[in-house]
């Protein structure tokens, strides 16, 4: 007898996503809050918060921020950011097909042509497809196997496990 596949439809999906945001919040608030203050002591050789507290009372201040090093410091704070949810998604998918989100949600990622474990480059792609995500869930009421459009450009689908 051949097992029914049931794929997640979008309200199961959401809060999956709901969960997994929440608990990231949870990990990356701190371990981003300490990198970003190593990265103000390596960039400005001091805090960033206390800088631009004293820069807005005393205008002396200002000539440790300059335009290269402030930009500097956002993209290398923006870059480990990314690296952090990155990890988060890309870890989970691979080594247990779902993030905890997912998992509380019975849910599984699987190749949408095999409906066996998508590669490690589906899974990058997947996450990079998550970029569209605010507009790309609108797809999956209108997908027969109710695919976002992240799913769609690394070839995925979500299931019931």
């Amino acid at each position: 007898m051949k097992k029914q596949t049931i794929y997640s439809k979008m309200i199961p999906r959401l809060f999956a996503t709901t969960l997994d945001l929440f608990l990231l919040s949870i990990i990356a608030t701190p371990l981003t809050s300490y990198i970003s203050f190593k990265l103000s002591l390596l960039f400005f050789k001091a805090n960033i918060a206390e800088i631009l507290m004293m820069a807005s009372k005393n205008p002396q201040y200002a000539q440790y921020i300059t335009a290269s090093n402030l930009f500097s410091y956002i993209m290398a704070v923006t870059l480990i950011n990314f690296i952090i949810v990155g990890a988060y998604f890309i870890l989970f998918w691979r080594y247990c097909s779902a993030t905890p989100g997912k998992m509380i949600m019975h849910l599984k990622i699987v190749d949408a042509v095999t409906f066996e474990k998508p590669s490690n480059w589906q899974f990058i792609k997947r996450f990079f497809g998550y970029m569209t995500a605010l507009f790309g869930i609108w797809s999956i009421p209108f997908s027969n196997q109710h695919q976002a459009l992240h799913d769609k450009i690394a070839t995925t689908t979500v299931i019931k496990s």
